[in-house]
């Protein structure tokens, strides 16, 4: 009863805001044709999103997020606009970002510190600062490089403690562009902006792997090979969970979980799905290895299938990669 109630006052009252602030403006009988169309305009193409934002999560039970969720969903949207401008790397763009950034801890705080969403949420900042780093590279302001890199470790190393999978907040763009129908509907379906949803964890994992092996500053060392190792295995300690739960998203993993996720995204982000993980970790790890770690680089036989599993992704054969594979430490995988 609370949750239809409130799911009324979430969807009438910015109407009737709206409509007293139009009628202000258009207060002539002459104008109600405007004053509709306008109306039409602003509340299914700019509030609707919020509205739906703020609805799914009270159906959820989450009140206090409704509104958190719904505000850095717009957030998002504005920090995107500054990017298409080609204004992603001026000072408006970063007041943008470290407003984000709490508005996502804020949301963050509001999970329980087991539940996986809280780091789902993250996702939005990783994908945007994949696409400044492309574009930017050097000329990223260093305190927000900073910020991002301590969040994104730190989110990384809590990634399996995060195992309690809500469900919510999950609208997979495949399903939501499946069932379009008619062209009209395809057209408002493309205009009218999505709802917030964050990837599943399997997903995700790769993402933020790849994410820190490429953006971080990671120095040759005995503790780097390690950490970069635990960091290859977690996935399947992941994927095991998923299995465990015997969750969507294990179920989805089946069907070509990081094809049907990277179709039609933008083309720096294809290059951390999963494929792309399982080739760049472990030659990460082989020639680190070999620079400073030569006598037990032979024992990695798990490192070195994770590797060869990599080719039949299409990724391309590194000669030295494959000369210490085979050659070297004369491993074949039966």
């Amino acid at each position: 009863m609370l949750n239809t109630f409130l799911f009324f006052v979430i969807l009438l009252t910015p109407a009737c805001i709206l409509n007293l602030i139009l009628k202000k403006i258009f207060p002539n009988d002459k104008d109600e044709t405007r004053k509709n169309i306008l109306f039409v305009v602003i509340y299914f193409f700019i509030l609707l999103t919020w509205i739906e934002d703020c609805s799914g999560l009270v159906y959820d039970n989450k009140y206090t997020l409704s509104y958190k969720v719904a505000n850095y969903n717009y957030s998002i949207k504005a920090l995107s606009f500054i990017n298409n401008i080609h204004l992603g790397n001026t000072k408006i763009s970063y007041i943008l970002r470290k407003n984000l950034f709490k508005q996502y801890r804020n949301i963050k705080n509001d999970f329980n510190v087991r539940d996986y969403e809280a780091i789902g949420t993250f996702s939005n900042i990783n994908e945007d600062y994949i696409k400044i780093n492309s574009k930017y590279e050097d000329k990223i302001n260093k305190e927000y490089k900073q910020l991002y890199l301590n969040e994104l470790k730190d989110n990384l190393d809590n990634y399996v403690n995060r195992n309690n999978n809500l469900g919510i907040l999950r609208f997979p763009e495949y399903k939501r562009t499946a069932n379009r129908g008619s062209g009209l509907a395809c057209l408002l379906l493309d205009l009218h902006p999505k709802v917030y949803s964050v990837p599943n964890r399997i997903i995700f994992y790769p993402q933020m792997a790849l994410s820190y092996l490429n953006q971080a500053n990671i120095e040759q060392s005995k503790e780097t090979i390690n950490e970069l190792t635990e960091i290859l295995f977690n996935f399947e300690v992941v994927l095991n969970q998923e299995k465990n739960n015997n969750s969507a998203d294990y179920k989805n993993n089946k069907r070509d979980f990081y094809r049907i996720f990277n179709k039609g995204k933008n083309k720096d982000i294809m290059s951390y799905s999963y494929p792309v993980f399982i080739n760049k970790y472990p030659e990460a790890i082989i020639l680190m290895s070999k620079d400073i770690d030569k006598e037990n680089i032979c024992s990695k036989t798990d490192v070195f299938d994770y590797y060869l599993e990599s080719l039949k992704y299409g990724s391309l054969e590194n000669p030295e990669i494959m000369r210490i594979i085979k050659d070297e430490c004369k491993y074949n995988k039966e």
